[in-house]
């Protein structure tokens, strides 16, 4: 204590010897009415007077020594530790109060107020001393009644503030349930004019749950909270608007309690998610849109799909995962892939698995897995929370390489020395394999270009169009030829399929040849035959006019001839007769001729249009022509109902006609037989007149459609040799075909075909 002493420079003490001035410093220490210590650097008490000994209840004796935490609260002892830190430069002038709650030795808590001041030597510091004096009761109330007023005003201000400045709505309720207080913004969120705040009944408003039921007064937040005492947190609630408008709202309520614990209030705050949840349906909505798209998305997946989350614990499984794995989904989600096919274990499977979801990057592999027989094809695509598989059985795909590279080493000798032309083999991509071909020498493209090339990469968009359809067709299995110009030169490709033992197409092969000469000699012969069918052309208008001239002059020959015969019939001798007999003939003979020139050449020229016909009926005209005819022979006739076709009915009469009349004419020496018949399996149906005559011989079947060509003389048959070949001629326009079978002396059958007629119904029933 003298180090104070020193300091006043021999004032208060100066003029007494040193015990005399201690001794007078111990009885002023114990004589004053406040309590007086003196700590050290450690806080340890050192010297305490008779008041400190008195307002404690300890002795002197348990005090010394003891560490000020003793009597003080740890936080009030680390408070008077950090002021003192703050003023140890303070040369011991800090001159701080202190509100301390002191404990006594019987156990009581008594409020002191503490000064102190730092005791420095030579700027070390050594301690503390101060004084301790005991605040009465009645002040310590005053004063903690102000102080909890002024926090209680400030707590009110801080809740106006945070009222009025809330982003959601705030309401408080009595424990009657009425409304005592609430913000701008519960206002304006319920539509509620601030004149009725206070008469604002929340019951009065129609507030409906998430499943659209109205709810009831008892089961609003705030009645729940009112009558268990409990929260409600985050309770989404509809509420109809005087406006019309519907608003949602999350709602918390919680209850305030009296010092008794019985509710004195509840408070209630909403929040606006009216947004919150029109996006939420929005999601939802789409959700549902997209789930039902990958649904389909996954029905059209032809791959096995699998997911594995982090822990390797299926997720998912589809169903052609399911086949694949012979286990239904339901099996395997929450299983470990590993328990569930231990064989993957120390696979290429499980090192790509784990690749993946190690790196984050996209993995793929093929591989043999031995359990099932099978090569699989894999997509591995990683995610943050595991892992999607994409697989496919691929052994057929596998069996059909090994086959191809068969085929290739087959066919690789034979492509490269292919003469004049290109072969290539491709897969069921279409991608190139193989590509050889002296051919190659003609064209601007090396078979290396080829090789390993899918075929759409390697043409130009205008050549594959071309070639396309051929490849195609070859994959499914059909053969396809197909003509194209490239690089100045004319190709004809034939597309064929490649199969295994068992008839499967794995593979296609094309071979491609040089036909520009071809096509040059083609087109050489096209102006050949055009030249020859406009020859043909006038020939046949020589023809028409000969024939159609000579009818005039002939017809005067005629004429004089008989002339002369009426006249001179009785003068002429037995020759002369024979002579004239001979002339007239001859006339006769050749206008038959000419007539039946004349029908020839006007075939083309002088016909009518192709339109729909009744064959049954013109073939009724036919045989009313010949009724003398057939009569006079006893022929007998019988016939199917024929067909409707497309045709010139008075050109087919036409043929109908010289058919029948040949069959009567060379029916030989008994009644003619005939039949007619009509075969509709094809798609042209065949007309076929047969009869039991003397037949043709096999020699002379490939010459009776000729013009002018006669089989018989005329004493043993008439006729001008224009008949058949006018038939043929007919037929021709029509599209179709005749030919003859025929066995001499048992008879001939003459068939004919020719299209039907677009409109008819169906043939006509059966008559």
């Amino acid at each position: 204590m003298n180090r104070r002493a020193d300091a006043t420079d021999g004032g208060f003490w100066a003029d007494s010897d040193a015990d005399v001035a201690l001794e007078r410093f111990r009885t002023l220490v114990n004589a004053v009415s406040d309590g007086i210590y003196q700590l050290d650097p450690a806080g340890r008490f050192t010297a305490v007077n008779d008041v400190i000994v008195e307002m404690t209840g300890y002795e002197r004796a348990e005090l010394l020594g003891e560490h000020v935490s003793f009597v003080l609260e740890d936080d009030d002892v680390d408070r008077v530790r950090r002021a003192i830190e703050e003023h140890r430069s303070a040369d011991g002038r800090l001159n701080r109060t202190f509100d301390l709650a002191v404990r006594t030795a019987d156990g009581e808590t008594i409020h002191c107020e503490i000064r102190l001041s730092v005791l420095l030597e030579d700027g070390t510091f050594e301690g503390t001393v101060g004084t301790v004096r005991e605040v009465s009761d009645r002040n310590h109330t005053e004063q903690r009644l102000l102080d909890r007023d002024r926090q209680l005003r400030l707590e009110r201000d801080l809740t106006d503030q945070i009222l009025e400045t809330s982003p959601i709505g705030i309401q408080v309720l009595d424990s009657d349930g009425e409304v005592t207080r609430m913000n701008d913004r519960l206002r304006e969120m319920l539509e509620i004019p601030e004149r009725e705040e206070h008469t604002y009944d929340p019951s009065n408003r129609s507030v409906y749950d998430e499943t659209g039921a109205r709810i009831s007064t008892a089961n609003h937040p705030f009645a729940i909270t009112l009558e268990t005492g409990e929260p409600v947190y985050d309770r989404h609630l509809r509420v109809d608007l005087p406006s019309g408008d519907r608003r949602w709202l999350s709602i918390n309520a919680a209850p305030l309690f009296d010092d008794a614990g019985a509710i004195e209030r509840v408070v209630t705050t909403g929040e606006d998610i009216t947004d919150l949840k029109e996006r939420e349906r929005a999601l939802e909505r789409r959700q549902r849109e997209l789930t039902a798209e990958l649904d389909e998305i996954y029905g059209r997946i032809t791959d096995g799909v699998i997911a594995l989350n982090d822990d390797w614990e299926f997720t998912h499984v589809n169903e052609n995962a399911e086949v694949v794995l012979d286990a239904a989904e339901d099996e395997l989600l929450g299983r470990v892939i590993w328990d569930a096919f231990p064989e993957l274990v120390n696979t290429e499977f499980e090192r790509r698995y784990r690749e993946a979801m190690t790196t984050q990057e996209p993995v793929s592999l093929v591989d043999y897995f031995e359990p099932h027989d099978a090569w699989f094809e894999e997509h591995v695509y990683p995610s943050e929370t595991g892992i999607s598989i994409y697989f496919r059985d691929v052994t057929e795909h596998r069996e059909r390489e090994r086959k191809l590279e068969k085929s290739e080493q087959r066919h690789r000798t034979l492509a490269e020395y292919f003469p004049n032309g290109l072969v290539t083999l491709f897969d069921d991509d279409l991608t190139y394999t193989l590509a050889a071909g002296q051919g190659f020498d003609r064209i601007p493209v090396d078979p290396a270009d080829l090789e390993e090339n899918r075929a759409c990469d390697v043409w130009s968009d205008e050549t594959w169009s071309a070639l396309e359809p051929a490849f195609r067709a070859a994959i499914e299995g059909e053969e396809r030829s197909v003509e194209l110009s490239y690089a100045d030169r004319e190709w004809v490709l034939h597309a064929v399929p490649i199969t295994d033992e068992r008839g499967d197409v794995f593979a296609g092969m094309t071979m491609a040849q040089d036909i520009t000469e071809r096509k040059e000699y083609e087109r050489k012969l096209e102006d050949t035959v055009e030249r020859l069918e406009e020859s043909n052309e006038r020939l046949e208008q020589f023809a028409y006019a000969a024939s159609h001239d000579l009818q005039e002059p002939l017809r005067m020959v005629s004429s004089y001839l008989r002339l002369l015969e009426q006249r001179y019939d009785d003068e002429l001798d037995e020759d002369g007769e024979e002579f004239l007999a001979f002339a007239v003939d001859g006339a006769d003979r050749m206008r038959e001729m000419i007539d039946g020139l004349l029908a020839y050449s006007r075939v083309d020229t002088e016909s009518g249009s192709l339109e729909p016909v009744d064959l049954d009926a013109i073939l009724d005209d036919a045989l009313d022509n010949l009724r003398i005819q057939i009569d006079e022979a006893g022929a007998d006739i019988t016939r199917d109902d024929l067909p409707r076709v497309d045709g010139d009915a008075t050109q087919l009469q036409q043929v109908f006609q010289n058919l029948l009349d040949n069959a009567i004419t060379y029916s030989g020496d008994d009644p003619p037989r005939i039949r007619i018949e009509a075969d509709r399996q094809g798609a042209k149906p065949v007309i076929s007149i047969e009869d039991n005559g003397i037949g043709i011989a096999p020699d002379d079947q490939d010459r009776i459609f000729t013009i002018f060509n006669r089989l018989h003389s005329r004493e043993e048959h008439d006729g001008a040799g224009i008949g058949l070949a006018l038939c043929q001629r007919i037929v021709d326009r029509h599209g179709g075909d005749i030919w003859v079978r025929s066995t001499p002396g048992e008879g001939t059958t003459f068939s004919f075909s020719i299209s039907r007629a677009e409109d008819r119904g169906e043939d006509r029933p059966q008559r």
